[in-house]
């Protein structure tokens, strides 16, 4: 089973846009940042489809929220947790890049 209740994984995917703008405003190549919005991207995708919902992270937050705690699968929680934690990844491998440049 997933150690991530679908609560803490509603905030993970909210907190993905501000990470990122955060991340996309640090001083490092161009490339990296690309490759954090990429790994978001593919994030997204997946989890829409998981879901049933529209490829935005808001939507994907809202939707986990309004799925019922019966309704769940640890394979559901599971992916989305992947997903939240690749996406996650990246971002932090661009401000470790920033902090390395410093």
């Amino acid at each position: 089973m997933s150690q991530s209740t679908p609560a803490d994984l509603a905030i993970a995917f909210r907190s993905l846009p501000r990470r990122l703008r955060e991340a996309s405003a640090l001083d490092v190549a161009p490339e990296a940042v690309a490759s954090a919005n990429s790994a978001v991207d593919d994030a997204v995708a997946t989890c829409a489809r998981l879901m049933g919902c529209e490829e935005t992270l808001e939507s994907i937050a809202v939707c986990i929220e309004q799925r019922h705690l019966t309704e769940w699968s640890a394979g559901d929680l599971d992916v989305l947790a992947a997903q939240a934690r690749h996406a996650g990844t990246a971002i932090r491998v661009v401000h470790d890049l920033a902090d390395s440049n410093r």
